[in-house]
């Protein structure tokens, strides 16, 4: 009895880990990246002291260009009152969830501009935009 109760126990962890690797490998070949700067749910003191707003900015990033992608994530969490943002590669949109009771969508828009790219109407800091790497910048990879 014990061995059968052992061995259901090893098929549904080994089960439950190829299910975590197929979904894994699906969210894999999908060509969005999602990084998240801190944990979705919220407490109620949270909801209380901030007001969250989610705001979709079309940049001018390469598609698909690492580089990109990269200079988002070691920026955009760090952005003042940024809760969360997802990036999708497939169309260089950031969509960014922050408190509004500690920056604007505007100001968000102005420090995506200051990483070198376009934030909707916001044209790019020429100066940042020209430290872009080329494929950044779309002279070469990510035409």
């Amino acid at each position: 009895m014990k061995k059968l109760l052992v061995t259901l126990i090893a098929v549904v962890l080994v089960l439950g880990a190829a299910a975590q690797t197929k979904t894994t490998s699906t969210n894999t070949q999908k060509q969005t990246t999602t990084v998240s700067s801190k944990p979705a749910t919220a407490t109620a003191a949270d909801s209380k002291a901030s007001t969250l707003t989610t705001i979709t900015i079309q940049t001018n990033a390469s598609k698909n260009c690492k580089s990109c992608v990269n200079r988002f994530k070691e920026n955009v969490p760090f952005f003042k009152g940024v809760k969360d943002y997802t990036f999708d590669t497939a169309t260089a949109k950031l969509t960014v969830t922050y408190d509004n009771k500690k920056t604007t969508a505007d100001q968000i828009r102005k420090q995506i501009s200051d990483l070198g790219y376009d934030a909707d109407k916001v044209k790019a800091n020429e100066a940042a935009r020209a430290k872009l790497p080329a494929c950044c910048r779309k002279e070469s990879c990510g035409k």
